[in-house]
Order: structure tokens, then C-alpha cells, then sequence
């Protein structure tokens, strides 16, 4: 009898042990729990005249899953786009390019480039003979972007530049305060 309350004692850590089970957790991972979602696809075509010419443009930009996915800081996951512009002048054409966002490599850092996509086009004007437009590569559905001028030369040659004068002050109307 003297060594009853250690065999219970045993007893009890043992079934203690036995029954003891390991605890997994089971929350999805960030893969399986993000959105997938796809910026608009977008078609514009219209026309301008300028300098005795008829120019007609338009834009696509196209959701492209085989580009790849961004996934935003809500863990959205969001396709891809390609941007392609077209410009004809009086029926010829004169310009026909896809941009994805590697287009703007040499401009943008490399985590700025991971984390966006090429968002926006719209046209500015003709002057000159050159097409000019305003591209954007942004992170989606966020106010993080970086507008981009691209000149479009009448031999179809292009140039593109980064546009920062929507970040450059204007000093026309300080008063020195």
C-alpha cells in the first residue's frame, strides 16, 4: 500500500502523455487566401488632326496572366498588364508597340517594379509631327505611380522619359513663406 500513491501518480502522467496530440495549425497560407484580380481591360481608339494630317490612335491595355501577378500589401493577387499603342497617319501606319512594365527597367527600382503594373495611357497631343502620350506604372488600385512621357517621332522612333513634373513644386506662386 505504501507505494499505491506512486503507481497512481505514474498512472496519471502516463495517460497524460498518451493522450497528449500535436496541435497544427491550420491556417491557410497567404497563397491560397489572396484574391485573384484583373485590372480592366481597356480599348480606346479616336482620332486627332494636326499639322494637315489625320492620326489615329489607339489603346489597349490587356490583363495578361502569363506575365506573371503582383500581389498587393492586402494580399490581393493582381494579373499583369501589356500596353499596346497604335497610331496610323492619314491610313499609313506609323507606330505599333506592346509595353509591359520590364519596358520601364532602366527608370524604375527593382522593388517599385515587383509590386506594379503598367496602369495608364492617354494621349496629350501632336506637335510638330511627334505623338505625344502619357504612360503610368503603378502599384494596383493604389496612388503609388510613376507617369512617364513618351515622344513618338513621325519615323515611328520613339523615346520615353520619366515625367516627374506632377512632383516638381511650383514656384510661381510662392510668396517666400
Amino acid at each position: 500500500m505504501k507505494h499505491l500513491p506512486i503507481l497512481l501518480l505514474s498512472a496519471v502522467i502516463m495517460t497524460g502523455c498518451k493522450d497528449k496530440t500535436v496541435q497544427q495549425d491550420n491556417t491557410p497560407d497567404k497563397q491560397e487566401t489572396t484574391l485573384s484580380r484583373k485590372i480592366p481591360d481597356l480599348h480606346t481608339t479616336d482620332t486627332c488632326n494636326a499639322g494637315g494630317h489625320k492620326y489615329v490612335y489607339t489603346i489597349d491595355r490587356i490583363s495578361n496572366d502569363s506575365l506573371g501577378y503582383v500581389i498587393d500589401e492586402f494580399g490581393d493577387r493582381f494579373s499583369a498588364t501589356t500596353l499596346t499603342i497604335g497610331i496610323t497617319r492619314d491610313g499609313s501606319r506609323m507606330f505599333s508597340h506592346t509595353f509591359t512594365k520590364a519596358s520601364f527597367k532602366s527608370y524604375l527600382t527593382e522593388e517599385f517594379l515587383d509590386n506594379s503594373i503598367v496602369d495608364g495611357c492617354r494621349f496629350i497631343k501632336v506637335e510638330g509631327g511627334n505623338v505625344y502620350f502619357e504612360l503610368a506604372v503603378s502599384y494596383p488600385d493604389s496612388d503609388m505611380s510613376q507617369p512617364f512621357l513618351l515622344t513618338i517621332a513621325p519615323d515611328g522612333s520613339y523615346k520615353l522619359s520619366k515625367d516627374d513634373s506632377l512632383f516638381e513644386e511650383d514656384d510661381s506662386d510662392n510668396d517666400g513663406v
